[in-house]
């Protein structure tokens, strides 16, 4: 669920991700049964990694294990009232107006386990790790959306130095010069780029595996 509370805890809205999206569509929900901490059976079919919320209220969330990152339109503030509006990557929602985007020109034909997704205006930016597809590389990458056209079209990618993949975590940011930092996730070095849109080197921070 999203939830959004006030100073006094108490619940101002609520969004039941089950509500807008069938779980048996998941490409890659995770059963946590045999891992220690956890207990009994245990599955982890959305993993929400992250909400952006934009001017209007609307929140842009990136679901690791739907693959890629959709809109959910706050409406009203009542209670799930929000329907998704479009989905990039994602199996398509079950909301019956929901827009799934088109990826055009991106390599990889779209996310695979995405963390950090970022909306400003019409450009998203994200952390692709790429986890689990062979000869991949983990990524930042950034999409232009056009809701109107119906597309995703790929502007930019920049692709770890590591021949495998960072299996979690990780981040993007675009500085106001227009530099790109980057946090590799978990397990790739350097830990930290900044480099160019296209692709030059600024700055690495690194530490021994």
């Amino acid at each position: 669920v999203i939830q959004e509370v006030d100073g006094n805890d108490v619940e101002l809205w609520r969004w039941t991700m089950s509500a807008h999206f069938d779980p048996a569509a998941a490409p890659f929900a995770q059963n946590f049964e045999s891992t220690p901490g956890f207990a009994g059976t245990g599955w982890d079919v959305f993993h929400i990694s992250a909400i952006d919320r934009q001017s209007n209220g609307d929140y842009l969330v990136t679901a690791r294990h739907l693959d890629g990152v959709f809109r959910v339109n706050h409406n009203s503030g009542q209670p799930d009232d929000g329907d998704v509006l479009w989905t990039l990557g994602t199996p398509a929602s079950t909301d019956p107006g929901a827009q799934r985007l088109k990826v055009v020109g991106d390599p990889y034909g779209g996310p695979k386990r995405p963390h950090d997704g970022r909306l400003n205006g019409d450009v998203l930016t994200l952390f692709d790790n790429q986890a689990g597809m062979p000869g991949r590389r983990s990524r930042a990458v950034a999409y232009k959306i056009n809701v109107v056209a119906g597309t995703a079209t790929m502007l930019w990618e920049l692709r770890s130095d590591a021949t495998y993949t960072g299996d979690t975590l990780g981040s993007v940011r675009v500085s106001g010069d227009g530099s790109v930092l980057v946090n590799w996730s978990a397990g790739l070095q350097p830990i930290i780029d900044e480099r160019t849109a296209a692709g030059v080197r600024l700055m690495s921070i690194g530490m021994p595996n």
